[in-house]
């Protein structure tokens, strides 16, 4: 989900444009496209005729209205489709697609999933015993996602949360169809390109984006972005779902090498469900214990962390990972990494977590990681991000990221939304000559004041003392974090199970989505939350993959980038304070 890149010229209103007609036939040959952006002031939706699938999803629509309830999935089993109906009847959901005087919002369930292993939480034990669905809701108007947790075998709603100012991970198929048939017939895409595009040179399917200036942040809209490929450089025609138009138009340059194809399947799907997704794995090595799930988008859940039997994490997440081309005016992607079957992800699992022992930068000890990658990997447009923790034989312990390309622009900035559940303690900032606590929920910007040793935040139990220290740029691949940090008190619906695309892709402050859980809580003595939100920028010497021939053989040529913070064991101390 996610592409863009470097912009060859500033955004231009199309009102200010000339572009020339569109050739009277088309031409095979793949040219530079002369234009550096558009943002369409005036778009016209086309004619119905010409999007089919728009007409017939406005249609549901309309009738979901006159109905009274959300536009349902089809093609669901008894099970699931019983669980959306039992979520869109629950008080908490109905009073989010009711306005105050009763009448229906548009709304539109996104997704049905089971709920499995460690998304199972105490506040939903029934789960345990019964098949339970993860519904997802959107709600067009106010850009809010309901989740609910539903056991349609009793008739319950057991659990509702309301995220806002967030998106579903994943877009129903008929939405994405509807973007690549609008981005088709636009013709801004015809003259640009300079030939009637069709469908077939649709380079993946439209993912969820947003373009700085439009409705898709000013207003909150749900947009995608369809991609055609063309030479060294990809156009993205950018597609409010909202309004049903074609909003602007990007370029972006693919580097030096562009498509490949793709000659062999890596992913085992069946077999990484089955093993890694449907059911949570306990493990023990040395001093260290811990719980792994492959959850459906956030990522591997990494749960009960212990050391020498002490709950040091309650867990780690990587809920999104925001991705912004062209600094200044700024679009791009939210991607979600999960399991690869019946699942919102896009960035999948290749494999369960690899397990090694480790040694350098002054530790010792295990790393888990886990690989997550586009089937396209290393061509451009496909991704490959790494999610890891590493576990030292000290007690101290470092959730991190890393991303092995290969983007789909020369220019772009990464900001993975890192998630790390700490158990009940005390947390406090280092103010430049002291401990200052933070006794209720707050943020703070990137590189601020650390001691000596590069401690940014101090953590601490009755039992023992954390130093958060972020990272520092170490070689080649370990990056500085300049990371925005959040810490709130830990509740259910906030990431203890799968969580929405949070926030927006593009913007370039703290606002990455966790910020909407900031309500101002106390800090004291309760299990804290901990929104880790590092900023690394891609480019061809970092980030990156490409291509190389190799002996008659294309190999993938690497320049990984990793970032995250350590959290360092000191001597017992009781607390912070």
């Amino acid at each position: 989900m996610k592409r863009l890149i470097t912009l060859l010229a500033a955004l231009v209103l199309a009102a200010c444009t000339t572009t020339a007609a569109p050739p009277a036939a088309p031409t095979a040959t793949e040219q530079s496209m002369a234009f550096g952006g558009q943002l369409v002031r005036t778009p016209y939706p086309p004619p119905p005729a010409a999007v089919p699938l728009m007409t017939a999803h406005q249609a549901r629509v309309q009738a979901a209205l006159d109905a009274g309830e959300p536009v349902f999935l089809t093609g669901l089993d008894d099970h699931a489709d019983r669980a959306q109906r039992l979520a869109a009847q629950a008080p908490e959901v109905a009073a989010r697609t009711h306005d105050k005087q009763g009448r229906m919002l548009r709304s539109e369930v996104f997704g049905v999933y089971a709920l499995t292993g460690s998304e199972i939480t105490d506040d939903v034990a029934a789960c345990r015993t019964t098949a339970c669905n993860q519904v997802q809701i959107y709600i067009y108007p106010t850009n809010i996602t309901m989740v609910a947790i539903v056991a349609p075998d009793s008739g319950q709603v057991l659990r509702v949360d309301q995220h806002n100012a967030a998106q579903p991970q994943r877009v129903p198929d008929d939405l994405i169809a509807i973007a690549d048939q609008l981005a088709i017939t636009s013709p801004l895409m015809r003259q640009t390109l300079g030939v009637s595009p069709t469908l077939d040179m649709l380079w993946h399917p439209s993912y969820k984006s947003a373009l700085h200036g439009t409705t898709c942040e000013r207003s909150k809209h749900l947009c995608l972005s369809a991609t055609v490929a063309w030479g060294r450089q990809a156009m993205w025609a950018i597609v409010d779902l909202t309004d049903y138009r074609v909003i602007g138009m990007e370029i972006t340059e693919l580097g030096d090498s562009g498509r490949h194809t793709v000659s062999e399947k890596r992913l085992q799907n069946a077999v990484v469900e089955r093993d890694f997704c449907d059911r949570a794995t306990t493990h023990r090595e040395g001093d260290w214990a811990w719980t792994a799930q492959l959850t459906n988008s956030d990522g591997i859940r990494i749960s009960d962390v212990r050391w020498r039997g002490e709950l040091v994490l309650e867990s780690y997440t990587l809920v999104d990972v925001h991705i912004t081309y062209n600094a200044g005016k700024q679009f791009g992607y939210a991607d979600a990494a999960g399991c690869p079957l019946f699942s919102s992800a896009v960035v999948v699992a290749r494999d369960g977590p690899a397990l090694s022992h480790i040694s350098g930068r002054g530790h010792t000890g295990i790393r888990i990681m886990q690989d997550f990658l586009q089937d396209g990997w290393p061509s451009a447009c496909n991704y490959r991000y790494k999610q890891a923790l590493e576990l030292y034989d000290d007690g101290s312990f470092r959730p991190f990221w890393g991303s092995w390309g290969r983007g789909c622009g020369t220019n772009g900035t990464y900001r993975p939304v890192l998630r790390i559940a700490l158990p009940q303690g005390h947390l406090a900032a280092w103010n430049g000559s002291g401990w200052s606590p933070w006794d209720t929920e707050r943020w703070a910007n990137p590189d601020g004041p650390t001691t000596a040793a590069g401690s940014a935040f101090r953590w601490g139990t009755i039992r023992s003392t954390y130093e958060l220290r972020p990272n520092r740029r170490d070689g080649a691949e370990e990056h500085d974090d300049h990371a925005f940090v959040l810490a709130t008190q830990s509740r259910p619906g906030e990431g203890a199970s799968d969580l929405p695309t949070l926030g927006d892709c593009c913007r370039t402050t703290y606002e990455q989505g966790p910020e909407s859980y900031l309500t101002g809580e106390s800090l004291q003595n309760v299990p804290i939350t901990l929104w880790y939100v590092p900023q690394v920028n891609l480019n061809p010497t970092q980030c990156w993959a490409d291509s190389a021939l190799v002996q008659g053989v294309i190999v993938p040529v690497v320049k990984a980038c990793y970032v995250g913070p350590t959290f360092q064991r000191l001597a017992p101390l009781g607390g912070v304070r």
